[in-house]
This record gives C-alpha cells, structure tokens and sequence, in this order.
C-alpha cells in the first residue's frame, strides 16, 4: 500500500492531507521560483557573452566570474529562495494539472522584460561608463559587479511570482541572510580579490550608485 500511495498519512489524521497539499503546492512555487531567478541570470549573461564581443567591445566576464555567478545561480540562490514559507492563499487556488508547463507566461514575460533591461543597461555600461569607471578595468567591475547586485535586488522580484509578493520579511528571513552575505561578498571580492577575479578597487561613492542604480530592476519587475 506504501508503494501504491501518493500520500502516506503517518499520524492517522485526515488533517494531514491539506497540509500535504499546502506544502505541496509551496514547494512548486519555490522551484518556479528558483528557476525564474536562475533563466533570467543565464539568459542575461549568456547574450552579453555572445554580444558585446560582436560589438566590438572586451569580454564582459572572465572565467572566475562567471563561475562566481554560477555559485549564486545555483547554490545560493536555491537556498535562499526555496525556504519561502507556505502563505494562506495557497489552498485557495485551483489544483495544477500534471501536463502544465511550470513556467508560467508571467514568467517567461518577466523572464524577457527583466533580462532586455539588464542587458541594455550592461551594453551601456560596458560602451559609456555610465555607471562609473574612467578605465577600462573599472568600468569592467563597475559592470561585473552592478550585474551581481541587480540579480540580489531581482531575487526579490523573484520571490513576488506572478506578481504577489508573500509577506516581505516573515515569509523567509533567509533571503535576506543569504543575499545578504552575497552583497558582502561581492564588495570583499571587488576591493581585495582584484588579482583573482580581475577587478579594481571601488570608492564608497561608486558602490552607493551601483546599489542605487541597480535597484531599478525592482521597478522593471
């Protein structure tokens, strides 16, 4: 019977099966999550990888860098995005049919919207500096290191799936530890892992533009 069974009640409560598919349906919601913050980073990185050489301008990540964003893509960000608590309005929704494809036209939409508007901006950045940088090797981590902290700032956008953002800071405190600790990681790598990760030192100044400027996803998402 335990082989046969979908569902496998431990405590002989019925109860147990509505919480089953509670958690359930939030588990979807966290893959959908994660996997609408993973494609738009790829998406993103993979076009300014085959474009901006195209365009005449320099490579805009090393290898490092991109193994880098890779570990936030994937490692980090699974941790911190699939820890979203189950919200009440869950089980008001509709049971999902099995031949449903998990990502959703609002995804793919902000998938494309998202992932242009990153693009652009890093186009620009690369080619006019606009960001900060008066060298080549500054605007190159003035741009490498906007490009980190936009996916942070997107990590929210990502946890608002299909545009309904679950309670801010109840829902999942470890967000918010776990992109934190991406955004210290990424200034102690910018300011003294230059020899590695192929990056200049940055002032004050031109983090709080980066952080400021960046934030502009939010209002795209």
């Amino acid at each position: 019977a335990r082989e046969a069974s979908d569902i496998i009640l431990l405590d002989d409560s019925f109860a147990s099966i509505t919480q089953a598919v509670w958690w359930g349906r939030s588990l979807y919601e966290n893959i959908q999550r994660f996997l609408l913050f993973q494609l738009t980073i790829n998406f993103c990185a993979c076009i300014l990888v085959f474009i901006t050489p195209l365009l005449g301008y320099p490579e805009p990540f090393t290898i490092i860098q991109i193994l880098w964003i890779n570990i936030i893509m994937d490692t980090l960000a699974a941790f911190a995005l699939c820890s979203e608590a189950p919200h009440a309005g869950l089980l008001k929704r509709l049971p999902i049919p099995q031949n449903t494809a998990i990502i959703t036209p609002f995804m793919w939409l902000s998938i494309v919207v998202t992932g242009a508007f990153l693009i652009i901006a890093g186009i620009l950045q690369m080619a006019t500096g606009f960001l900060g940088g008066t060298t080549p090797e500054e605007i190159s981590t003035v741009f490498f290191s906007a490009f980190i902290i936009a996916a942070v700032w997107n990590g929210i956008n990502c946890r608002a799936l299909d545009g309904e953002m679950p309670p801010f800071f109840k829902g999942n405190p470890m967000f918010f530890v776990i992109m934190g600790m991406v955004v210290v990681l990424q200034i102690a790598l910018v300011q003294y892992g230059g020899e590695i990760f192929a990056t200049v030192p940055l002032s004050l100044f031109q983090w709080v533009k980066i952080i400021l400027a960046s934030a502009s996803v939010l209002v795209i998402g």
